[in-house]
């Protein structure tokens, strides 16, 4: 059996860094484990505060609301650890291997060109 070389695909427009952001979003379980932790776990305090603040009959104030958040995401941000995490632009929740909410890091390797490649125009 003749094994299959593939070229490589670092002029595709889904490759970063190695990885392939187009098998990400082909496949939820893929996606799931390649979310940033930090992003991840900022997303469902957030889902938890807004469920905290829809309990009070009279509501909270946008101005509370954002108040509050501010302060919990600071407390996200300075309390929990990522082991990749390399400081980007923004010193509250950028890291330099940030894609959106994915972590560059945990993208699924580039098989190199592919039925998903696509080439980058520029």
């Amino acid at each position: 059996m003749v094994d299959l070389i593939r070229l490589p695909a670092q002029g595709c427009i889904h490759y970063r860094s190695g990885g392939c952001a187009a098998a990400v979003a082909c496949d939820i379980v893929c996606y799931d484990k390649a979310r940033c932790v930090i992003h991840a776990f900022a997303e469902k305090a957030f889902d938890d505060l807004l469920d905290r603040a829809e309990a009070f009959s009279d509501g909270i104030g946008p101005a509370t609301l954002l108040s509050a958040w501010e302060k919990r995401l600071t407390q996200i941000c300075d309390n929990f650890v990522c082991a990749d995490r390399v400081q980007g632009d923004d010193p509250l929740v950028s890291c330099a291997f940030l894609l959106d909410d994915l972590c560059r890091k945990k993208l699924p390797d580039c098989p190199g060109r592919c039925h998903l490649y696509k080439e980058a125009i520029g």
